[in-house]
């Protein structure tokens, strides 16, 4: 039942952002723009860097590591909306330059996530972590070579 709750938790926070930024990139339609609505295209990059965050729950199971594809095409989304909303309200945007820094970040976050689940997806978990067998030395032939070396009195 917690494990439940907490998955349940990560899910809407992830919607909640997703939605958050879909309202910022919808929000000119105003015809009089407000002298503040520039800072909310300064809200997109904080939510992205929410969401690739290391406080957000990457998978509750080994098994849910294959949808990574998921994450890509939501970092996609989240590209576009926050282009969106940036172009919107650049004219309006005192901190532009602050907003694209925080982009930049957030982009860097969220990519860092979904290449985390990419490499912990079963088929490469396997990959890096069996490696080739190391039979170690052969001990049979050590000690022949040991043996002869005493016979001769060479120094072993």
């Amino acid at each position: 039942m917690l494990l439940l709750l907490i998955w349940s938790a990560c899910i809407l926070a992830i919607w909640t952002s997703n939605f958050t930024v879909g309202l910022i990139s919808n929000g000119k339609e105003n015809p009089k723009p407000h002298e503040c609505s520039g800072i909310l295209s300064f809200w997109a990059p904080f939510l992205l860097l929410d969401l690739g965050g290391p406080n957000a729950i990457t998978v509750v199971s080994l098994e849910d590591n294959a949808l990574w594809l998921r994450q890509l095409v939501g970092l996609l989304g989240q590209f576009v909306l926050f282009g969106q909303s940036f172009s919107q309200y650049r004219p309006l945007n005192k901190l532009w330059l602050p907003t694209f820094l925080l982009f930049i970040a957030g982009t860097i976050k969220y990519s860092e996530r979904t290449c985390a689940l990419y490499l912990a997806n079963l088929k490469n978990f396997h990959k890096s972590n069996l490696t080739a067998a190391n039979p170690g030395p052969n001990y049979a032939k050590l000690m022949e070579e040991y043996a002869l070396k005493r016979e001769a009195s060479l120094p072993t």
